[in-house]
């Protein structure tokens, strides 16, 4: 039986009715999203709380990773992201100090997920 992970967002209510159908048909299917979105689709793990440090988010997003990568056979990125894609908006009017902090961050992510793929695909993980 195929284990199939649809992450990281819950965009549209997509990958829960796509999960929600796969389990229908025999597979094992689950739903990660990093965070909930204002519409509240249902979502079996949702990783980051409001209020959390980045911190703290960064080590759940570790964590998943490494709990997720040899437990399920198939990976299904939705909204063209994945559990690291840089989730760090550009926010105009910031603070220089802020707008430096962003880009080391989103370098940060940009390089994750490069490794991130290049794990799936060393893993042959679809």
């Amino acid at each position: 039986m195929f284990r199939v992970l649809h992450l990281p967002t819950t965009v549209g209510g997509n990958p829960q009715g796509l999960s929600k159908h796969l389990n229908i048909l025999g597979l094992e299917s689950e739903t990660l999203v990093l965070r909930q979105n204002h519409y509240n689709y249902p979502a079996d793990t949702i990783l980051w709380k409001e209020n959390e440090s980045i911190l703290f988010r960064e080590v759940k997003r570790w964590v998943a990773f490494s709990r997720n990568f040899l437990r399920y056979d198939i990976i299904h990125f939705n909204y063209g992201a994945t559990l690291f894609y840089p989730s760090c908006p550009y926010n105009p009017g910031s603070s220089p100090w802020k707008e430096v902090l962003r880009k080391i961050y989103s370098l940060y992510t940009r390089t994750l997920q490069v490794i991130e793929l290049k794990t799936y695909k060393w893993l042959r993980k679809p």
